[in-house]
């Protein structure tokens, strides 16, 4: 069986960030992951949609639950409305109900009538079970979507919050090469040719940082809108980094196999044969019925292929899904090996400063590019930690309504 690890140093990496994002001091908003996943999915208008038809589907079941009771009384009406008309003498009483079926059938169905009436008794229960229990599925279906996407859009949102915390390190940097090259310009230490070049990045850094800060505010405000909270709501701290430490991975062929036991479209699928079963087996004897039975049967063969369709396309899927996570994790390997080459130069380097071989301008330069490696790595192993996770829902219920309803 094959298996690859991730071994993560996340723990050190975010205890080492030195921005607000994951601070102790609360200076705003908290954003916590599972409050936000319980918003989204409490106010989602696919998932009320959702709920909604599954309401409306059982009381309608429960509606033709007592269609097929008086379906039965019908039926056994008409047994004893026969049993009457073949009496040579019938006792006053037998008259008497006998005039109340006359008055209230005319008269006494047919042999097809009846066995259509036979048919719509005993398939409505089947059919009623199959139908609440996919659009149950459907219901757990719609919440998984909402969760994986809240679980992207947040990912999103730290990184976009970390992108610009390293854009107003390299600014401040900026910053104070321009401020220093600018007082050696007025003191004719330098050119102001040199003095220009340093207004040039600094002005560079300085459109860079406040272009960040307008996509950050613009991804939050997505977020918010897809959980459905006040849009312009902000936050200053997130109580949850995407990463699980040493984490394990199955094989391509289990998580098949756990996909292909799980997925709705499976699961489904099997209720939606046996219904067909049921159906097509209700239909035996005359000519009548021979003809119903034999496209019962065509509605049972199709109900099969359909499900062994929908296989392959999960295998295809899974794989897909599979080969993403491979690659990422191969590629992941030599991130960490550049990751912890750069912490022992930024050792080095914190350690030059902190006895003044090196100044706080060089010092803090160095921390900006330490700190864009350190969040190479940090956005390295989220897209691992998102790839495992649509894979793990892949593997249950799924994500996709549409494809697990019949």
């Amino acid at each position: 069986m094959k298996k690859f690890k991730i071994f993560c140093m996340i723990t050190a990496v975010v205890s080492m960030l030195s921005t607000p994002v994951f601070a102790q001091e609360i200076k705003g908003n908290v954003l916590d992951l599972d409050t936000a996943i319980n918003n989204a999915v409490k106010n989602s208008y696919i998932i009320k949609q959702r709920e909604s038809i599954l309401e409306s589907t059982e009381r309608s079941c429960k509606d033709q639950v007592k269609m097929a009771n008086n379906i039965d009384k019908r039926i056994k009406d008409n047994e004893r409305f026969k049993e009457l008309i073949g009496k040579n003498e019938r006792t006053k009483e037998e008259e008497a109900e006998y005039q109340v079926y006359v008055r209230m059938y005319g008269k006494p169905m047919s042999y097809d009538e009846l066995t259509s009436y036979s048919k719509t008794s005993n398939i409505v229960p089947v059919k009623n079970k199959f139908t609440i229990f996919q659009y149950t599925n459907a219901l757990q279906v719609a919440k998984n979507n909402i969760k994986q996407n809240v679980y992207e859009e947040y990912g999103k949102l730290i990184k976009a919050k970390d992108d610009l915390d390293l854009a107003e390190k390299k600014f401040n940097v900026a910053e104070s090469e321009f401020k220093k090259v600018n007082l050696n310009a007025s003191l004719g230490i330098i050119s102001k040719l040199e003095g220009n070049e340093k207004k040039s990045d600094y002005l560079k850094e300085k459109e860079n940082y406040e272009k960040l800060k307008r996509e950050l505010k613009i991804q939050t405000m997505n977020f918010n809108r897809l959980i459905g909270v006040p849009i312009n709501t902000e936050y200053s701290q997130f109580t949850k980094e995407y990463s699980k430490g040493t984490t394990s991975f199955k094989s391509y062929e289990e998580y098949v196999n756990e996909a292909l036991k799980n997925r709705a479209e499976i699961v489904n699928g099997k209720e939606y044969i046996y219904y067909k079963e049921y159906e097509r087996d209700l239909s035996s004897g005359s000519n009548f019925e021979k003809r119903e039975k034999e496209i019962g049967q065509q509605y049972l063969e199709t109900a099969r292929d359909t499900v062994e369709i929908k296989k392959l396309d999960i295998q295809l899927e899974v794989k897909r899904l599979y080969d993403d996570l491979e690659v990422k994790y191969k590629n992941f390997e030599s991130i960490s090996n550049d990751y912890k080459e750069a912490k022992k130069s930024y050792d080095e380097i914190s350690t030059k400063y902190s006895i003044g071989v090196i100044s706080k301008i060089e010092y803090d330069k160095e921390t900006a590019t330490f700190t864009e490696k350190m969040l190479n790595y940090l956005n390295k192993d989220r897209e691992i930690f998102i790839s495992k996770l649509k894979l793990e829902n892949a593997c249950s219920l799924g994500t996709d309504i549409n494809k697990g309803l019949y």
